[in-house]
């Protein structure tokens, strides 16, 4: 055949013909150019990503590396593919985008595997895809109780955080509002407009607006 021929003659030849594609070298105008002959076969290799739900994850200004949550390959593949890495022979991809990590508070359902090995491929069925939530972190704020004179203006509804915590520039925005009234007596405050966004879970400790005769 032509791979003997050409190693009889001294060409360095790989013979990759045993379960990709058999290479060969043909005469064109004299000189020798490679062709490919067979077809490639691709291996599926089913997936599953196991459930997560015996940890807890929360928000906490950092992010969770899907690497790290799923980092058994034995587990994902299978025992035969228990040497492949991440980000060499596959990736994760979440919707259209292959994705490395989440931060922000939230339910990701539905994480594939990309496979990027030669000669592998996700299988097109018989897989399992992951799901990651990352719940809100709690935050407790407490209201400042209040005092003005009957006529008065409202003073400034003010606050501490008394539980949690904001992580890096996070910010709570928005003001404390109280029930209507103006006669001499007590008035709850309330949250109002104070939020702290998505990636918390906002408790107000209340207090009174106390107006005095």
């Amino acid at each position: 055949n032509d791979l003997e021929t050409f190693t009889a003659a001294g060409w360095d030849i790989a013979d990759r013909a045993t379960g990709y594609f058999a290479p060969r070298l043909s005469m064109d105008r004299s000189k020798p150019t490679w062709a490919l002959s067979g077809k490639l076969q691709v291996k599926d290799v089913a997936y599953s990503l196991y459930s997560l739900d015996a940890q807890s994850y929360t928000y906490n200004g950092s992010s969770y590396s899907l690497n790290s949550l799923w980092s058994d390959t034995a587990r994902i593949f299978g025992s035969a593919y228990s040497k492949w890495q991440f980000g060499v022979d596959y990736a994760f991809k979440y919707g259209a985008k292959l994705v490395t990590e989440f931060s922000q508070a939230g339910t990701y359902s539905g994480i594939q595997v990309v496979v990027l090995k030669d000669g592998f491929a996700a299988a097109q069925s018989g897989n399992t895809t992951g799901t990651l939530v990352i719940q809100p972190a709690p935050i407790t704020v407490t209201a400042n109780k209040q005092t003005k004179t009957y006529g008065d203006t409202d003073p400034t509804l003010t606050w501490e955080i008394s539980s949690g915590a904001l992580f890096g520039k996070d910010q709570l925005s928005g003001n404390l509002s109280r029930v209507d009234g103006e006669n001499v007596g007590t008035y709850a405050i309330s949250s109002g407009t104070l939020f702290a966004g998505g990636n918390y879970k906002l408790t107000l400790n209340s207090a009174q607006l106390e107006i005095q005769p």
